[in-house]
């Protein structure tokens, strides 16, 4: 039996979730994602895996890109107390 503590996820993995999400749902290639924000298409994997912040500039326009708004993409739930 695996008894080791699970590490709940950083917030800004929680924004990678989200955003993953709404890619998902958007259908959008990551190389569609990495042509609109400049960026290759591995930076834009590691951001979706939660292994690079996104930048915060970046926000607005993959909202745009996902027809959803930067408040969707940053809301987390908090864990239960």
């Amino acid at each position: 039996m695996n008894t080791q503590a699970v590490d709940a996820p950083t917030y800004a993995e929680q924004v990678a979730g989200n955003i993953r999400a709404e890619v998902a749902r958007a259908k959008l290639a990551q190389t569609t994602i990495a042509d609109a924000l400049g960026l290759t298409q591995t930076a834009v994997s590691r951001r979706l895996r939660g292994a690079t912040e996104w930048a915060l500039s970046d926000l607005p326009r993959i909202a745009e890109l996902l027809g959803t708004t930067v408040a969707d993409l940053v809301t987390v739930t908090p864990p239960d107390a």
